[in-house]
């Protein structure tokens, strides 16, 4: 039991890592857009993107919580 805890445990820590990186790709480019793009649809795409993003950097952190007391 404790081996498939210790398994799960780990699974979690890899796949928060594997799912920040991209998402961190994903929020600068998009802070890029927002913040130097001329175009306001744009900017307020990547404001979207943005914001989405973080939403997405939230529910892993809590994912990440939440797995060690299962």
């Amino acid at each position: 039991m404790q081996q498939l805890l210790d398994a799960n445990e780990m699974l979690m820590v890899v796949l928060g890592h594997d799912l920040r990186t991209p998402l961190s790709a994903v929020i600068a480019s998009a802070e890029y857009l927002s913040r130097f793009v001329k175009d306001e649809n744009v900017a307020s795409i990547g404001g979207r993107i943005k914001s989405s993003g973080m939403r997405m950097v939230r529910i892993v952190d809590q994912l990440l919580n939440l797995a060690p007391s299962i």
